[in-house]
């Protein structure tokens, strides 16, 4: 995933990650009131989702389907980069072989094309990020699914993303439930 992209990616993942945590600290509140009566602080974890998009079969196959649609796309472009330049190449050959208005005609043919290249390119990146959104998305949501899980099941109100930029500057190694995620996502094969 490109870098430039994973500032806004990282806070949206932490957003949708806290809504989802809500029905967990509802659930943790419902036990909370004799731990609150008794002074005792909330059980906060951390999880490096990025580890957990890395090492985990989810998130090695979005990935790779990622990777599988940026290659399709970029092969025709590619093609088309290339007629793009056999073009100019013959312009340039043909030159002073071709009348001014022959000339004239044949570049405007490659003008035409370089935009509509420029067009079809935009259209492709477009295309690629919001594939790249939708397939990072699917694993947010399983990211969340197990989160919560391990969350409710090990009594923790809090788990914070480590791998994100910014928001854990810390973590104690003995508060990470990144394993145990892994290990909860790849069971349940989401």
């Amino acid at each position: 995933m490109a870098h430039r992209t994973r500032r806004p990616r990282a806070v949206a993942f932490l957003l949708v990650l806290l809504a989802a945590l809500v029905p967990v600290w509802a659930v943790a509140a419902d036990a909370g009131p004799a731990q609150a009566a008794s002074g005792a602080a909330p059980r906060i974890a951390w999880v490096d989702a990025q580890a957990v998009l890395d090492e985990t079969a989810t998130g090695k196959d979005i990935k790779a389907r990622v990777e599988a649609f940026r290659d399709s796309r970029q092969k025709v472009m590619d093609l088309e980069e290339a007629d793009l330049k056999k073009l100019q190449e013959k312009i340039e050959q043909q030159g002073s072989l071709l009348s001014d208005d022959a000339r004239r005609q044949k570049v405007l043919e490659l003008n035409e094309k370089a935009v509509a290249f420029q067009k079809k390119l935009a259209q492709y990146q477009k295309e690629l990020r919001d594939k790249t959104d939708e397939l990072l998305g699917e694993f947010n949501e399983a990211l969340v699914k197990a989160v919560q899980t391990v969350a409710a099941r090990e009594g923790y109100q809090y788990v914070l993303d480590h791998g994100g930029e910014g928001s854990v500057l810390y973590g104690a190694p003995e508060l990470d439930l990144t394993q145990t995620v892994k290990a909860e996502i790849d069971a349940h094969g989401q």
